[in-house]
C-alpha cells in the first residue's frame, strides 16, 4: 500500500466532505429562501425539495469525512505493520 497516496486521497475526500457539509448547511439554505418573493403551493414544494436535498448533501458530506477518517486509520495501521515486518526481517539472522 502506498501510504502517502492513501493519505492524500483521504485528505481529498475530507475536503470534498467539508465542502458538501458547507453547501448542505447555511450556504445551501440561502438558495432555497423563497418566502420573500414566492408564495403558494409551488413555493412550499420547492422549499421541501430544497430541504430534502440539503439534508442529503449534508449526509453525504458526513459520510465522506467518515470514509476519509477510516481510510487514514487503515493506511496508518498497514504502514505500521509493514514497518514492524521490515524491522523484524532486518534483525532476523539465518544460520546455514
Amino acid at each position: 500500500m502506498d501510504f502517502r497516496k492513501a493519505v492524500r486521497l483521504a485528505e481529498r475526500l475530507e475536503d470534498i466532505g467539508k465542502d458538501l457539509k458547507n453547501m448542505g448547511g447555511e450556504e445551501g439554505a440561502e438558495a432555497f429562501k423563497t418566502e420573500l418573493f414566492w408564495e403558494g403551493e409551488a413555493a412550499s414544494a420547492w422549499n421541501r425539495a430544497g430541504t430534502d436535498t440539503l439534508r442529503q448533501v449534508l449526509e453525504t458530506g458526513n459520510k465522506l469525512t467518515g470514509t476519509a477518517s477510516s481510510l487514514r486509520s487503515a493506511a496508518q495501521r498497514v504502514y505500521e505493520a509493514e514497518m514492524r515486518a521490515y524491522r523484524l526481517a532486518k534483525e532476523r539472522t539465518y544460520e546455514i
